[in-house]
């Protein structure tokens, strides 16, 4: 998940810096991209990541968990169809977050007082590039932690996010979330931290309530990748 993340955020970042803010909601998704043809970059670049990020899962998923196939009857599932899913998502949530939503990073202020200024798109930038850094690190963050699950050095829903809340993560993982959530918060403060620097069209939009909507994110998709691990409800029986 974490690479995948990068790779299509990436994608987004480099559609804006090139078509500039005001098109990129209309031509900077997936549709706006490749209702182009595969001969835009943007379109070409997205493409190129699905198949990596699919082909990715296929190839180390040599036999996939039970819970990975839809209907759970499969003991050998194929994860073809599981990694597209998976893919799908992230890609969804990242065309709202960056381009669609309401608000949205990459939201066009052209029609605010002062325009869509060179301090807003700085701005909306940084912030972009704070919350696929923070997605991806947070997604490695959880990752590590089920490992150490795996190997008997956690207990049994010490993983279960969010981890910050969760008094049986081990304070690693705790650091692991924190260092970089703050990390995420302190690059956006630098080019958001006054209401000049922000876009008129993030409507009170700050760092917080930002990164909130990354982390909750990546925690909600944290249990389709380890679904083979013990869930809340079983923990409570």
């Amino acid at each position: 998940m974490a690479n995948a993340v990068s790779k299509f955020a990436k994608c987004a970042v480099r559609c804006v810096q090139r078509v500039g803010p005001v098109d990129a909601p209309a031509r900077c998704t997936v549709f706006g991209a490749c209702g182009l043809g595969v001969s835009d970059p943007t379109c070409r670049c997205y493409q190129k990541s699905l198949d990596n990020v699919e082909r990715t899962q296929t190839l180390r998923c040599v036999d996939c968990p039970e819970c990975y196939e839809s209907n759970g009857n499969d003991p050998n599932p194929e994860c073809g169809s599981d990694a597209h899913a998976k893919a799908a998502r992230i890609v969804s949530f990242l065309e709202s977050l960056f381009l669609t939503g309401t608000p949205a990073v990459f939201c066009n202020d052209s029609q605010s007082i002062n325009g869509h200024s060179l301090l807003e798109l700085q701005c909306q930038l940084a912030t972009a590039k704070a919350l696929y850094a923070l997605a991806k690190q947070h997604a490695r963050c959880l990752a590590n932690c089920r490992e150490l699950e795996r190997s008997g050095h956690v207990a049994a829903g010490g993983c279960i996010p969010p981890i910050l809340s969760n008094g049986n993560a081990p304070a690693t993982v705790q650091n692991c979330v924190l260092r970089w959530q703050i990390k995420a918060l302190t690059q956006i403060e630098m080019r958001c931290a006054t209401a000049k620097q922000r876009p008129a069209c993030h409507a009170g939009y700050i760092g917080d309530d930002w990164t909130t909507a990354v982390e909750n994110f990546v925690d909600q998709q944290d249990p389709t990748y380890f679904c083979d691990f013990p869930s809340p409800a079983f923990l409570d029986e």
